[in-house]
């Protein structure tokens, strides 16, 4: 298999938030985050930390597919 074949597995999830090894790479630098980053970084803050606070509300972010070749 080659690079492009292997396959990106899941490292951690909370929810519906999944973070993929491929993500992790990105967090070495100099990349932008991904929208699955930042995704489960949110829903980490909503989880873990707000629990039942009625003084935060977090939006989810859902990616459009793109069907453009």
């Amino acid at each position: 298999m080659g690079k492009k074949d292997a396959p990106d597995n899941v490292v951690s999830s909370i929810g519906d938030a999944v973070v993929r090894e491929s993500d992790v790479k990105l967090l070495d630098g100099p990349h932008w985050l991904s929208d699955r980053i930042i995704g489960f970084y949110f829903e980490h803050l909503h989880q873990q930390i707000h629990e039942g606070s009625e003084k935060i509300c977090f939006i989810r972010y859902i990616p459009q597919h793109d069907n453009r070749t």
